[in-house]
């Protein structure tokens, strides 16, 4: 894949720095969105996901930025098959 259009835009050279940092807001626009159709794919589709659909959606998974006590917790409520809030 190649590099981000923003990243190839040099300032005073090609492009004003306005221009870059709009192109920029659109680059986290877009990928924002394309994390929209992968998760609703996921849900309800995910069989007509492509190899390589699945590996950017695996890719761009994060944990829940909790604390480890508050995730223990949610587990164990889980695990006993209490609902986490």
């Amino acid at each position: 894949m190649s590099a981000a259009l923003s990243d190839r835009l040099r300032p005073g050279v090609e492009a004003a720095p306005w221009v870059i940092e709009e192109v920029r807001r659109l680059e986290r626009e877009l990928a924002a969105k394309q994390a929209r159709i992968d998760e609703l794919m996921q849900e309800y589709c995910p069989e007509e996901m492509t190899p390589d659909q699945l590996d950017t959606w695996a890719r761009h998974q994060q944990l829940s930025p909790l604390s480890p006590e508050a995730r223990e917790w949610i587990e164990a409520e889980l695990a006993k098959g209490g609902r986490a809030a």
